[in-house]
């Protein structure tokens, strides 16, 4: 036990959108890759990049939304969505080319999310990448990330 003496009661979360597990509404949205691992599948015959991503203005500016991408999948099919998806991410970024996947980090795009039922629950997807369309006035925030 620690005696901290704090008040929750000092904090007005009532206007809070980004701390809402609501999943976001489907549209379009400004974002940046704020990390990236390479995960195993659950079946364990394969892997993905997973990013993800923050949305960086409008009304849910903060919120999180994540993107797969199959490296390694039983499927060919599968890899192949994967590696086009994963091209149009590149390009939308302004890259043609990356070694690692922390090339993508911080390098606003726009993406296109949408809804799909899985287990009974509305999840949030991204189905489509293009180029941000914030102008000048975005600037991204220094990183004290490091490739590995």
């Amino acid at each position: 036990m620690a005696t901290i003496n704090f008040n929750a009661g000092n904090y007005d979360f009532s206007q809070d959108t980004t701390s809402s597990y609501e999943p976001l509404p489907e549209g379009y949205y400004n974002v940046i890759a704020i990390e990236s691992e390479i995960r195993e599948t659950k079946a364990g015959t394969g892997n993905y990049l997973q990013f993800k991503f923050e949305v960086v203005d409008g009304q849910h500016k903060g919120r999180y939304i994540w993107d797969r991408f199959n490296l390694r999948n039983p499927n060919p099919k599968a890899v192949e969505i994967a590696q086009e998806n994963l091209a149009r991410f590149c390009q939308s970024a302004g890259l043609k080319s990356i070694s690692d996947s922390f090339e993508l980090h911080h390098r606003p795009v726009k993406v296109k999310v949408a809804h799909r039922e899985w287990n009974g629950q509305t999840q949030t997807e991204i189905k489509g990448y293009r180029k941000a369309d914030l102008g000048n006035s975005f600037q991204a925030p220094p990183s004290n990330d490091t490739p590995f």
